[in-house]
């Protein structure tokens, strides 16, 4: 997950965080948080996902706070690239 992370950290208005499974689970969430000053707003960025080819799913339960939440443990590397990479390409194109 810390590749992950640091991927979505290089991209302009993510800035991430991990947070420990709130089931108790062994893995963390990614909790990714857009900055709407800068680029498209969470809401803005988990409707594209789900909606895109292939759908990715994200957790949306603090949405309203400009937080996506990922949780990648069953991830292969090629999925998490596809994610980063449609990130990439959602927060880079203007918005505006």
């Amino acid at each position: 997950s810390r590749i992950f992370t640091d991927a979505l950290n290089r991209i302009s208005g993510i800035s991430t965080s991990l947070v420990p499974d709130p089931t108790q689970g062994p893995f963390s969430r990614i909790h990714a948080r857009f900055d709407e000053t800068s680029g498209p707003s969470a809401r803005e960025v988990a409707d594209q996902l789900r909606e895109g080819h292939p759908a990715i799913y994200v957790f949306e339960n603090e949405v309203n706070d400009g937080i996506l939440i990922f949780e990648i443990m069953a991830l292969t590397d090629s999925e998490q690239s596809a994610i980063i990479s449609r990130l990439w390409d959602l927060c880079s194109s203007d918005h505006s």
